[in-house]
């Protein structure tokens, strides 16, 4: 069993399923999903072909999900902003209904 991986980052430059078979063949054996770029459904869309190219190379491969790191998402903004001036009092909570 191999203790080392070769990991690659999945992007824009390199979403196609021929690409993603060359870099197995290549040896990488991780895939890493940079989500501080791109949205849930391009990313899925990414997966899809990593789990294509797992079967035309009959070679299986790992997921590295790197997310935006420690963030609370409170709700969907215009522009992905909220904006706060000094003296502004914010509550961040869980709950809905608030």
């Amino acid at each position: 069993m191999k203790k080392t991986k070769i990991v690659s980052t999945l992007g824009p430059a390199s979403s196609d399923l021929d690409t993603i078979v060359k870099l197995i063949e290549a040896g990488a054996n991780v895939f890493r999903f940079n989500f501080s770029h791109g949205d849930h459904e391009e990313h899925l869309g990414r997966m899809n072909l990593v789990h294509e190219a797992e079967k035309i190379t009959g070679k299986t491969v790992g997921f590295l999900l790197d997310t935006k790191g420690a963030e609370i998402r409170t709700t969907v903004q215009k522009e992905g902003k909220i904006h706060f001036a000094i003296g502004d009092e914010v509550r961040i909570s869980m709950d809905d209904s608030i």
